[in-house]
């Protein structure tokens, strides 16, 4: 279910390199996530807006075979065998009571709290979308507090430079530093009856 196509990943540019046609079989994964409910991320923290303007959910399981495509992600970028865990990670989400805060906002730009060397994101919609932001934090002039992204999910466009854009295409893989800004891309309303779909893994 779980082969991978051999790793020719294209450098985009500085910041990022993809690799088109993942997975061999992208269809069976679709299926057995199609299978197992996601589970509804953070929606009980303190101020959540989880359920209420968005539905954002994940998966996390473990399968043993998935093990031989870490591995080679590990191979290819150096990483520390121990780490490898074989869990199956998606990040699923939509979006309802969302009007234009876009226009002057990026969706929580955040970088993930765990020690990871590199994120690796495979697209699994059919259909394109505006995918992800990479961005660089504007600190010196702008104070930004620390928050809950489920409390206050939109960040002014004033924080942030936007490094670039990295468009979602089925079955594409993407890799970028761990240390980079990063956010699901927010351009129009498009995920409002269906989920937006990725599988991440992390190389740590």
């Amino acid at each position: 279910m779980f082969e991978v196509n051999d790793l020719n990943l294209l450098k985009v540019n500085q910041y990022y390199s993809e690799m088109e046609n993942f997975y061999k079989n992208p269809d069976e994964v679709i299926n057995l996530l199609n299978k197992i409910d996601p589970k509804i991320h953070k929606w009980s923290e303190k101020g959540s807006l989880n359920t209420v303007k968005f539905l954002d959910c994940r998966h996390e399981f473990y399968m043993e075979e998935f093990k031989e495509v870490e591995k080679k992600l590990y191979k290819l970028f150096n990483g520390d065998f121990s780490k490898i865990q074989g869990m199956i990670q998606t990040n699923y989400i939509k979006f309802f009571n969302i009007k234009d805060e876009y226009k002057n906002n990026y969706w929580a730009p955040h970088l993930d709290n765990n020690n990871s060397k590199f994120n690796c994101i495979i697209y699994l919609n059919k259909s394109p979308c505006d995918g992800t932001n990479l961005y660089k934090r504007i600190t010196k002039s702008v104070k930004i507090f620390k928050y809950n992204e489920h409390e206050k999910p939109w960040e002014t466009k004033k924080n942030y430079e936007l490094l670039c854009n990295i468009k979602s295409k089925f079955n594409k893989l993407v890799v970028f530093r761990s240390d980079i800004y990063h956010g699901l891309a927010y351009n129009k309303h498009k995920f409002k009856n269906k989920f937006r779909k990725n599988q991440v893994i992390f190389v740590k």
